[in-house]
């Protein structure tokens, strides 16, 4: 394989990285939206959402690591200890998780690590 095309090979990866980090972010919130729009007043709610919200926050942060996006994979890390600290999920968890998928799709968009300033 020549330099060309191991290059070309890296680059189409890079860019599957990319979509497949924001459809994830996509599914993140589409959970998020099932969850606000039923929100019971208890906060309790099927695992069902909540898992998927979990398995992909911890399939994002492996691939931010695997590309060298360590800020990816430290707000995935922060979000899972997160879900582990919060005994129920209010409108305040939701909202701080819009917040962090926010701040992952912008990383994804710009494609570059943020400085420790923008951090």
């Amino acid at each position: 394989m020549s330099d060309i095309q191991f290059e070309k090979m890296l680059e189409r990866i890079h860019l599957e990285f990319l979509d497949e980090t924001k459809d994830r972010l996509a599914h993140i919130e589409k959970c998020l939206n099932l969850i606000e729009h039923g929100l019971p007043e208890s906060g309790n709610l099927g695992g069902e959402e909540i898992g998927d919200i979990l398995g992909n926050i911890h399939t994002i942060k492996g691939l931010g690591g695997s590309f060298g996006f360590m800020s990816i994979t430290t707000i995935c890390h922060k979000l899972e200890d997160y879900f582990q600290s919060i005994p129920l999920i209010t409108e305040k968890v939701i909202t701080d998780i819009y917040k962090h998928s926010d701040a992952i799709r912008e990383i994804i968009t710009n494609d570059q690590e943020p400085s420790e300033k923008e951090l």
